[in-house]
C-alpha cells in the first residue's frame, strides 16, 4: 500500500478591511476610515501605489484607522494578525487636488503634531504605555503602567523598576522628553528596554531585558 500523505494546512485568510468612503472625486480634503471586523488584526496601508504589508507601509494601526486625505492618491490596505493570517489587499482612488499628502490618525483624531513625527508623514506615533519619573539623583524609574498597554500586558515591568537603557543606549543624563522620543515610534515596531529591579521588589538590583511592540492607543500621559 502507498504511504498516505498528510494534507497541508491551508493558510488562514482574514476578511479584507473596509475603506470608506469609496474612491471618487471630491472638492476638498476628506477623512477616510479603514476598519476591520477582527479586533486582533493590524491594518497596514500605503499611499504610494505599492502593495502594503508589515514590511512595507506608510501608515498602520488598529481599527478604526482614519486618514486625512488632502490631495489625489491611491489608498491600499491589508489586514494581518500575529499568527500569520492575512487578508487580500483592497484599494480606493481619490481625486482631490494637485499636490499629494496624507496624515494618519486614529479616532478620535489627535492634534496634527501627534499624528506624524517630523519628517515621517503618514506614520502613527505609538508607545508602550509606561509612565516614567526622574528622581533628583538622576535615576529614571517606572512610576506607573497604562492599563491594557503593551508594558502592562507583558507583566514583566513593575512600579519603581529603574530604566537603564533603551535599545541598548544608556539613559544616563537624558531628560524625560528625550527618553519619550526614544521610546515612541511607528506602531508595530519593537523596542528593547533594559531595567533593574527597584526598591520594594524581592529581587531588588536584578537586571533584566524586555522587548515590546509599540502600539497606538490614543492620548495618554505615558510613552
Amino acid at each position: 500500500m502507498g504511504r498516505m500523505s498528510t494534507p497541508r494546512a491551508s493558510p488562514v485568510v482574514l476578511a479584507a478591511p473596509d475603506i470608506s468612503p469609496k474612491g471618487s472625486h471630491f472638492d476638498s480634503q476628506i477623512t477616510v476610515t479603514i476598519t476591520s471586523d477582527n479586533p486582533r488584526a493590524a491594518i497596514y496601508g500605503t499611499t504610494n501605489g505599492s502593495s502594503p504589508g508589515p514590511s512595507n507601509f506608510t501608515f498602520m494601526g488598529l481599527s478604526p484607522l482614519k486618514l486625512v486625505v488632502h490631495n489625489s492618491t491611491v489608498v491600499k490596505a491589508i489586514c494581518t494578525t500575529d499568527d500569520g493570517a492575512t487578508s487580500r489587499v483592497i484599494e480606493e482612488v481619490y481625486k482631490i487636488g494637485d499636490e499629494y499628502s496624507v496624515r494618519a490618525s486614529q479616532s478620535p483624531a489627535p492634534a496634527p503634531t501627534a499624528m506624524s513625527p517630523p519628517g515621517k508623514p503618514g506614520f502613527l506615533v505609538a508607545g508602550i504605555g509606561i509612565l516614567l519619573e526622574k528622581k533628583s539623583t538622576g535615576i529614571v524609574r517606572v512610576k506607573d503602567l497604562v492599563p491594557g498597554g503593551p508594558a502592562a500586558r507583558d507583566a514583566s515591568i513593575c512600579q519603581h523598576d529603574v530604566l537603564l537603557a533603551i535599545d541598548y543606549r544608556p539613559v544616563n543624563g537624558k531628560p524625560l522628553d528625550v527618553l519619550s522620543e526614544e521610546i515612541k515610534g511607528v506602531g508595530g515596531t519593537r523596542i528593547s528596554l533594559h531595567f533593574m529591579r527597584g526598591p520594594q521588589h524581592p529581587n531588588e538590583g536584578m537586571e533584566f531585558d524586555v522587548i515590546l511592540r509599540r502600539e497606538y492607543r490614543g492620548a495618554s500621559n505615558g510613552f
